[in-house]
């Protein structure tokens, strides 16, 4: 008994270290932010880690300035790297099979920033200086699709890396009649800017007010990873003290699709459920929303991202519980009727049998009498005959089990047609000894 109780012991010990080696509570991942070094007090990643800390996950960030966001998509498709912060905004084909969406952040927002007082982006274009702060290759694209939609073409436009020198970008800015960017609301390279440069404006690409059909819904529409942004009031600092409508993309979570579910599900979990703390540390993470379902992704959700979205959904059975009781109520009422009517039938054939039964029991007792005549005794045979007949009929026709009764009723029908045999043979005798 010692002996079978340790080995389930240590069989159940085996497995609980195997599940437990089957997570991973550790990750990389890599980012396009600088200030994702975890060292500055805005950074992004560097409140996630904080923040999962707390659930026993650990994250460790790569920051990959590369202009070719490509390269990080790569990493992730190939599963050299678990995960990464990347933009909704890649022109990505079929070559990416094995990337999923974990989760979005918050929007990075066009802002298109200018000087004096000229406020017509066409002419701001065809006259000014125009530089492009730029991260990726991808940024460049998108806003230039978007210049392609209105039929924008800039005169003298140079692009200026976003995480470059710093003396470089200070004097693109100088120069910069028109400066494009994304950038998220709460990005320190703006309050440089800002410091730099006083007097700057935002344009509004929703200036006649319309309250749907601006050019940036109309972009969107095109374009299913942008989406419309409106920038409150007071967001930056020095700047317009007015709502601007631009368009947005989203900083969203990359992963590879092997990367176990559970942990995904344990990871988006943890960052809504330490949402209040990280809006804390960058006001941005109030902007979550974890009904992001509806979302136009690059890469299809993660199975654990959809298991969380899909967590207060009722169960199959929680579902279709009226249904199913419904089914289950008709189910018993059916198999009552079937055993009724089975019961009902088993009864029918049964009286069948007890009417022939009766039958038999009075031809016999009949046979006996001495008052009864040779001449009626043939008859009772006759009729007994025709009684065993239509007893086997009955047998085969309504299918009478051969049960003990049914062999009972035989073996008393056979001794009383032999008895009543007897009597008859013995009558012929002595009517030929007569002759």
């Amino acid at each position: 008994m010692c002996k079978n109780y340790f080995w389930v012991s240590f069989f159940v010990i085996l497995s609980s270290l195997h599940l437990s080696c089957g997570r991973n509570n550790s990750f990389t991942i890599i980012s396009e932010h600088t200030e994702d070094s975890g060292k500055a007090g805005k950074s992004i990643v560097g409140a996630l880690q904080r923040s999962l800390e707390d659930t026993g996950t650990k994250m460790s960030v790569k920051v990959d300035t590369t202009w070719q966001e490509r390269s990080i998509l790569d990493k992730i498709n190939s599963g050299s790297e678990d995960m990464a912060l990347v933009k909704n905004s890649i022109a990505i084909d079929d070559s990416y099979p094995n990337i999923r969406t974990v989760m979005p952040l918050f929007p990075e927002v066009l802002l298109t920033l200018y000087k004096g007082e000229e406020h017509t982006l066409d002419s701001l274009l065809a006259h000014g200086n125009v530089v492009f702060i730029i991260d990726k290759d991808e940024e460049q694209q998108l806003i230039e699709s978007f210049l392609d939609m209105l039929q924008l073409v800039p005169s003298r436009a140079r692009r200026v890396k976003k995480h470059g020198e710093t003396e470089t970008l200070r004097r693109a800015v100088k120069s910069a009649d028109v400066i494009m960017l994304l950038s998220s609301l709460n990005s320190p390279q703006i309050n440089e800017i800002m410091q730099w440069e006083d007097g700057l404006k935002i344009y509004d690409f929703n200036a006649d007010d319309y309250q749907y059909g601006s050019v940036i819904d109309g972009f969107c529409l095109r374009y299913s990873q942008a989406i419309p942004f409106t920038i409150p009031k007071g967001i930056f600092d020095n700047l317009s003290g007015t709502p601007v409508r631009t368009l947005a993309v989203y900083d969203v979570l990359i992963s590879n699709k092997q990367t176990d579910s559970d942990d995904i599900y344990d990871m988006v979990e943890a960052i809504f459920s330490s949402k209040a703390r990280l809006a804390r540390d960058n006001f941005e993470f109030a902007l979550l929303n974890d009904d992001f379902d509806s979302h136009t992704f690059l890469f299809p959700l993660h199975a654990g991202s959809k298991a969380y979205l899909n967590r207060n959904q009722p169960t199959f059975w929680e579902r279709y519980a009226e249904l199913v009781g419904v089914l289950v109520s008709v189910l018993a009422i059916s198999a009552g009727a079937a055993s009724t009517a089975y019961h009902k039938l088993k009864q029918r054939r049964k009286d069948k049998i007890d009417e022939y039964y009766t039958k038999v029991i009075s031809i016999s007792n009949k046979s006996y009498y001495k008052s009864v005549s040779p001449d009626e005794r043939k008859l009772l045979l006759e009729e007994l005959l025709q009684i065993r007949f239509d007893v086997f009929q009955l047998l085969i026709k309504e299918r009478i089990s051969a049960n003990s009764a049914f062999i009972i009723f035989l073996l008393l029908t056979q001794s009383t047609i032999q008895y009543l045999e007897s009597k008859v043979e013995l009558k012929n005798s002595y009517e030929i000894a007569d002759i």
